[in-house]
This record gives C-alpha cells, sequence and structure tokens, in this order.
C-alpha cells in the first residue's frame, strides 16, 4: 500500500508539472498574442492619424481658398461678434407682406434677405 501511493503521489506531481508546463505555455502564446495586436492596433492608429491630418491639411487648404483672410489671426471676440452678421453684399429690407387680405397684409412688413452689389451699397 505505501508502493503504491508513492506511485500515486509521484503521478500526481507528475501531472501538476505537465499542467504547469501547460498553462506556462499558454500565458507566453496569450502574451504574444496580446502583443501582436497591440502592434496591429498601433498601426491602425497610426494611419488614422495620418489620413486625419491629411484630411484636416485639405480642408485648411480648401478654407484658405474660400476665405482668404484666416479667422483664427482675430481675436476671439472679435469672431463671436461676425458669426451673426450678413456676408458682405447681403443686407435686409422691409418689403409688405405679398397677401391678397387687406386687413392682413396692411401695414405688415417681413424681413427679406437680399443681394446688394458693393457698388450699390452706398
Amino acid at each position: 500500500m505505501v508502493l503504491s501511493l508513492r506511485v500515486e503521489l509521484k503521478t500526481t506531481q507528475a501531472a501538476q508539472t505537465n499542467q504547469a508546463a501547460t498553462i506556462s505555455d499558454l500565458e507566453a502564446t496569450l502574451d504574444r498574442f496580446v502583443e501582436k495586436v497591440e502592434e496591429k492596433l498601433d498601426s491602425i492608429v497610426q494611419r488614422l492619424e495620418a489620413q486625419q491630418e491629411e484630411y484636416r491639411k485639405g480642408i485648411r487648404e480648401i478654407f484658405a481658398t474660400l476665405f482668404p483672410v484666416n479667422a483664427t489671426e482675430e481675436p476671439p471676440e472679435k469672431r463671436k461678434q461676425e458669426h451673426h452678421e450678413l456676408p458682405q453684399g447681403l443686407t435686409t429690407k422691409s418689403e409688405p407682406t405679398p397677401r391678397k387680405n387687406a386687413e392682413i397684409s396692411h401695414g405688415h412688413f417681413v424681413e427679406h434677405l437680399a443681394y446688394v452689389s458693393p457698388a450699390e451699397e452706398f
């Protein structure tokens, strides 16, 4: 009986050693897998950041072409004020509302946007 217990104990120890080796191998494999995934994700992030920078550069070029004056050079207070102003060449003028009912249209005015060339402005 003592001999069978020793054999059983050695078998159990060998099985535990094999399990520990298997677990260590799995952990190492998992670590390598995680490193590869992190490298791929880093590569993807770098490509996306480069694309984003290219798009921003293109947008800046388009903006500079359409609006030659760079709005970021002005103080923030001035930019906020001009945000609600009409672009040059647009102005408001009041006209009577075009309705058939005289009671409604009499004396009521509606603001309309109308293009006025800079020459007509003054």
